[in-house]
């Protein structure tokens, strides 16, 4: 019988000192060491990367949504202000139309009155006294408003001169309600005055002032064309 034939393996010794080779190993496991931490910490960095972007992100987001909100804010205050802005051009207007509302145009006023007076009449004052718009028409409503007052003072020829100027006035567009407040005797016209010897008396005349003395250049137009009264 023929003996098996087996291929001799090659036999691997170490012939390193045990020293080197404890060098090699711990040079492995710090090259192992080495390579953790570096992926640790490009870990760690890429972390904060991220996170620093999402904060970056985050913080714009924010701001973006504080001038939304802001900017919102004011719109909602901007049409807060339009009722109120409103409100105040209304109460100016309706001020300002009820304070032109009651303008009289005293010169022309004061010529027809001035024209009226009787013959011989010594004009020593006239005095126009006007009342707020809201007080002329504070009255009865049955009554005309009281837009104002004219006082006279003066001189008449005769007794009956106050009768006459009474007349006279009752005339005048824009009196009513004319009145003789007193008239008393001072003395005969001096020579050469309207009522050269001729008795004189003091007088004193009041009257109202009524809607037709009011010039209405600031009424509202009515749909004609024309003003209101």
């Amino acid at each position: 019988m023929k003996g098996l034939i087996t291929e001799a393996q090659p036999v691997r010794a170490d012939l390193l000192p045990q020293s080197f080779r404890a060098r090699i190993a711990l040079a492995g496991a710090r090259r192992t060491t080495v390579v953790v931490i570096a992926a640790a910490i490009g870990v760690v960095i890429l972390g904060f990367v991220l996170a620093s972007l999402q904060v970056s992100s985050a913080t714009t987001a924010r701001n973006a949504a504080q001038a939304e909100k802001a900017n919102a804010e004011q719109a909602v205050a901007a049409l807060a202000e339009v009722p109120r802005v409103t409100n105040l051009v209304n109460e100016v207007s309706a001020g300002l139309e009820l304070a032109l509302s009651n303008e009289v145009l005293f010169s022309g006023l004061t010529t027809q009155t001035a024209s009226a007076l009787p013959a011989g009449t010594v004009l020593e004052s006239m005095s126009w006294t006007l009342v707020e718009p809201t007080a002329a028409l504070a009255g009865e409503a049955d009554e005309p408003p009281d837009l104002g007052d004219l006082a006279l003072n003066g001189q008449v020829c005769q007794f009956v001169g106050g009768a006459s100027l009474l007349d006279s006035l009752q005339q005048v567009t824009g009196l009513q309600n004319v009145w003789l407040s007193s008239q008393s005797f001072t003395d005969l016209g001096p020579a050469g005055s309207p009522c050269a010897n001729q008795p004189q008396y003091a007088f004193t005349v009041n009257a109202d002032l009524s809607e037709d003395a009011l010039s209405n250049r600031y009424a509202a137009e009515t749909p004609d064309g024309g003003n209101q009264p």
